[in-house]
């Protein structure tokens, strides 16, 4: 079923507001495009030192400094339909520094909730499964709806002491119905008739961010690296000359006998590139050379 959030990539932003803490640091929260950021106030000498809200590409991101810090992203006002089971997913990537240099996989922890005026279901504060930091997570919350209402769909991040730098960089996500499989699920509402759907699509493609640099360090990439290759002639794209009509060739590709190789080798393009625009790319050329074979 498809995703009945908006603009569940986090794409764009609005400036919501600065907040000035005691010392005098200023700090930005800034809104993805149909969602809001949420904080909560964990210092008991300053109300004002909370985490940032900042826009990334792609994606956003929950960002606090060495403090003591609660805060997420909210959706308000996503239509359930009651006697249907739902699959909430976010994918996101946290990031950690620690003081003393001892790393606490428990330090920072994160969960999903769904608030609706029938009753609300939050995960208990989830820490990483990865045994590391700086490593793709998905998240997920399965529950059962028993009557139509609306939802504020919730990611929260948190960290119950300041000895820690930390970003959360989300990148997509995603509430869709699911299939019933029989297993038990928090009810939100009355339990009603439960409606079979389709399997869950996946959330996007796993993307693989670049590294984020120390506080106060800028992360340059060595010489040489990155450096684009020089344009090949026209009508010469990677030694393979073009014909007049290019359709001519993807229809050559499609119907050649190594068409199943081509297209699995697109679809794992995550697995030899961190870029994830070009992962996209040739995750819709995998499916466009498919769409041609069949």
């Amino acid at each position: 079923m498809a995703n009945i959030l908006r603009n569940p990539t986090l794409s764009g932003f609005t400036l919501g507001r600065y907040f000035t803490e005691k010392n005098g640091a200023v700090g930005t929260i800034e809104y993805p495009l149909e969602w809001e950021f949420v904080a909560a106030p964990r210092e008991a000498d300053d109300a004002e030192k909370l985490p940032q809200s900042l826009h990334r590409e792609p994606g956003f991101a929950i960002s606090a400094g060495y403090r003591s810090w609660e805060g997420g992203f909210v959706q308000r006002n996503v239509p359930l339909i009651g006697g249907t089971r739902y699959l909430a997913k976010v994918g996101f990537v946290p990031k950690v520094g620690f003081s003393d240099g001892r790393v606490d996989l428990s330090a920072v922890t994160w969960r999903l909730m769904i608030e609706t005026p029938l009753g609300t279901v939050a995960q208990d504060w989830q820490m990483t499964q990865k045994g590391a930091y700086d490593q793709y997570e998905e998240l997920y919350l399965v529950f059962d709806c028993g009557q139509n209402t609306s939802a504020n769909f919730h990611f929260q991040g948190r960290s119950q002491w300041a000895g820690n730098v930390c970003e959360i960089q989300v990148f997509a996500c995603s509430l869709e119905a699911t299939a019933s499989d029989g297993s038990s699920a928090p009810m939100i509402g009355q339990s009603g008739t439960f409606h079979p759907v389709p399997p869950p699509t996946p959330i996007l493609t796993q993307p693989v961010p670049s590294p984020v640099a120390p506080v106060g360090q800028q992360s340059v990439a060595p010489i040489g690296q990155n450096t684009p290759p020089p344009p090949a002639p026209i009508g010469v794209r990677g030694g393979m000359t073009l014909p007049e009509d290019p359709y001519a060739l993807l229809n050559e590709l499609a119907a050649g006998p190594d068409i199943d190789a081509i297209i699995n080798g697109l679809r794992q393009a995550n697995q030899w590139t961190p870029d994830a625009t070009l992962i996209a790319g040739f995750a819709r050329l995998a499916e466009a050379l498919a769409a041609l074979k069949r």
